[in-house]
């Protein structure tokens, strides 16, 4: 998994242990529970979720700007993102420090999704985001010892997927809900899925994705930009409240409201 290759492994039979110490055994979710979720945290044993929130944020603000910088497309950008919040379930802040992690989840990512870059060019883009007054840095001057950390980070990561590299991402469904959308109603269908796509750029900044499924969380930021665009201009038509939202977009009305407890 450590050169250059697209990733082809396959999932392993056996459940794989936290190698951290915890006693949990770990199978492949594609979502998570606030219940499951609460789990997780009490056996890292975090006591300041607010300041781990805000380097979950901070660090994907900085895996957006690398992955631009780097010119990898929105969906290997959010795939690293996602990637970053997988990795951090089963394994503490404190104990493995957010840049190298991140750094980490966009070489994956960009094996995932064959948007493929070395870890050299990865080291030299995250270099030139964490220090933009300095001068660009030499491949050659990375320490050894970083670069193993990150392969070591590599293994640790592919285990927490369990070996399953499947992503979606909500952009896609988007375009066709809004689509949708558009044969029932007159509707500023191109506005709304502008915002609504920034708004699930956005999303990536917090554990949404280990949360709730791609389309929910596109439908999510549908309804939601529809409220700030009619609350920005009287004269936008958002989505007419008396259509079952709920059936046509597939999601419970409570998660696409963000309600859920």
């Amino acid at each position: 998994m450590s050169g250059s290759s697209p990733i082809s492994s396959t999932a392993p039979s056996t459940p794989i242990r936290i190698t951290s110490g915890l006693s949990f055994k770990r199978r492949f979710r594609p979502y998570f529970s606030k219940r499951q979720l609460a789990t997780l945290d009490s056996l890292k044993k975090t006591a300041v979720a607010n300041k781990d929130a805000l380097t979950r944020n901070s660090s994907c603000k900085f895996i957006q700007q690398v992955g631009k910088k780097l010119g990898f497309p929105q969906a290997t950008i959010s795939t690293a993102q996602a990637l970053y919040h997988r990795f951090y379930l089963y394994y503490s802040i404190r104990d493995f420090a957010p840049q190298d992690v991140s750094v980490t989840c966009i070489f994956v990512a960009s094996k995932i999704e064959e948007t493929i870059k070395k870890l050299k060019d990865i080291f030299v883009a995250a270099h030139s985001v964490r220090y933009p007054d300095s001068k660009e840095l030499d491949p050659e001057n990375v320490s050894e010892e970083r670069r193993r950390r990150v392969i070591g980070y590599e293994k640790l990561l592919l285990e927490t997927l369990c070996f399953d590299f499947q992503q979606r991402h909500p952009y896609e469904y988007v375009v066709k809900f809004v689509k949708w959308i558009q044969a029932f109603q007159t509707l500023d269908g191109k506005h709304l899925a502008k915002r609504a796509y920034l708004l699930a750029v956005d999303s990536y900044r917090t554990p949404l994705c280990v949360e709730y499924p791609a389309h929910t969380i596109a439908a999510g930021c549908i309804y939601l930009s529809s409220i700030l665009l009619k609350h920005e201009d009287r004269t936008f038509l958002g989505l007419e409240s008396d259509k079952p939202w709920d059936q046509f977009f597939c999601s419970r009305m409570e998660d696409i409201e963000g309600k859920k407890k």
